[in-house]
């Protein structure tokens, strides 16, 4: 019988368990996490902070998928009573044959995200290598148990990330999941914005945002061959690409409404426009939020000197906009900017592979750009590791950074997002704190099994 129980790692514990509470770590810390063979149930022992001794928690699937607690045990003396306990608990429920528990007078349709809702000529592209290929194995599984958990207000979620909204609803799967990680409790009751999150006394409340394709705007769809190319993108097209889209949310004007009235709103904008386009457009935003080019050089000490560059406009082909969004009328009333040049499928890939989703045997390698901590570099650090939880680690939160706007009426306290990297703009200069391994670019290659 004992064999029947199995250990599992705290990863595959976290990304099967999206309904837990933030409140949990609060008051306890997990130590142990536990499962049936068939994973029909998963449990873990914590310690209780406020008493000084153990508990466990058993926890089955409802109707929707969800693993809620079932079963539990307080006050236990020791961690080794309390792992006891909790096989006893998994065998007796084990023994009812019972597989679905559910908690609700009103039980919720289990939500699949890959169960095709409208005919095949309709499906996104991605959407199909996603659910067919077995290189994105583990993001479909990982993606699947997420999408037990997402509350879709609207009702339309899993069509359109099927079809056309596919992106765009994989950056707020994204955001679920990092909110989820930071321990915030998330509230979807009005429909706009997309999240208002609450941690402590605090309320935020967060707008996903898109930089898609271009239709009918003017705007060629570039693919820098250079470097040459890549710093005129940076400074004319792609500010255009992510204004157009933060000036589509800021019209909305979100903040007049009474349930935001007086509390930070903040965009969360990801690029979408171009296969891998995140590689090199990140350097953009910044530069299009306050304003400023940095140029810099090393002095004859070998120092390095930054020297911002004010800039008044950005003008690609016949399309202009001014600099500086932080600093247009309406925008005090927008507290920050979040950015991902990593939220896409490779991400959740790599996630699903930590956690123990898809084929064991395929092998994953990241590479890419990292933060440089010599004050004195120009340039970011090469990397590549392979992705293996024995000696690999990556959060939701790594690759997202907070750019904090300097006249913002409503300022955000970066201690409520400890887990990212947070910037501000202070005296003409770009300030940074958090992540010190805080990646810039990075692509994943899969190796797959020989048949």
């Amino acid at each position: 019988m004992a064999g029947q129980i199995k250990r599992l790692s705290k990863a595959r514990f976290d990304a099967l368990s999206f309904s837990r509470r933030p409140s949990a770590s609060w008051v306890s810390e997990p130590h142990e996490w536990f499962a049936d063979k068939e994973e029909t149930l998963i449990a873990v022992v914590l310690r209780d902070f406020i008493d000084d001794d153990w508990v466990y928690i058993v926890l089955g699937r409802d109707e929707a998928g969800l693993f809620r607690g079932i079963d539990q045990k307080v006050s236990l003396p020791t961690q080794k009573e309390a792992r006891d306990e909790l096989r006893k608990a998994i065998r007796r429920i084990k023994a009812t044959g019972q597989v679905v528990f559910s908690q609700d007078t009103k039980p919720k349709k289990r939500q699949e995200l890959f169960v095709p809702t409208v005919p095949p000529q309709r499906l996104h592209p991605y959407f199909v290598k996603v659910a067919s290929e077995d290189e994105f194995h583990s993001a479909r599984d990982i993606l699947r148990e997420i999408g037990y958990s997402y509350i879709d207000p609207d009702g339309n979620f899993v069509e359109q990330f099927q079809t056309t909204g596919f992106n765009s609803r994989l950056w707020e799967i994204y955001l679920h999941a990092y909110l989820h990680e930071e321990e915030f409790w998330v509230s979807r009751d009005h429909p706009y914005p997309d999240y208002s999150c609450t941690k402590g006394e605090n309320i935020i409340h967060i707008e996903a945002v898109t930089v898609n394709k271009s239709e009918n705007t003017g705007l060629v769809e570039p693919s820098p061959s250079n470097h040459e190319e890549v710093v005129e993108r940076t400074l004319n097209y792609m500010p255009i690409k992510f204004g157009s889209a933060l000036f589509s949310k800021l019209k909305r004007r979100y903040w007049e409404s009474e349930h935001i009235r007086g509390q930070p709103l903040v965009f969360a904008i990801q690029d979408f426009h171009q296969d891998q386009s995140m590689i090199w457009s990140a350097t953009a935003l910044p530069i299009y939020l306050y304003g400023y080019n940095h140029k810099w050089y090393h002095n004859e000490k070998g120092e390095l000197v930054i020297v911002p560059e004010k800039l008044e406009l950005h003008r690609h082909g016949e399309k202009e906009i001014p600099a500086g969004f932080f600093f247009q009328p309406d925008c005090e009333n927008i507290s920050a900017v979040i950015f991902s040049n990593s939220a896409t499928i490779a991400k959740f890939n790599r996630m699903g592979k930590l956690a123990g989703f898809g084929n064991p045997k395929t092998t994953m390698v990241r590479m890419g750009a990292r933060h440089n901590p010599d004050p004195n570099a120009a340039f970011p650090l090469p990397f590549e590791v392979e992705v293996n939880p024995t000696k690999y680690s990556e959060s939701w939160s790594e690759g997202l950074a907070m750019y904090h706007n300097p006249n913002a009426l409503h300022p955000i306290d970066p201690e409520l997002f400890p887990s990212i990297t947070h910037h501000f703009f202070e005296n003409g200069q770009l300030v940074s704190y958090g992540d010190e391994f805080h990646i810039y670019s990075s692509y994943t290659i899969v190796f797959l099994p020989k048949r």
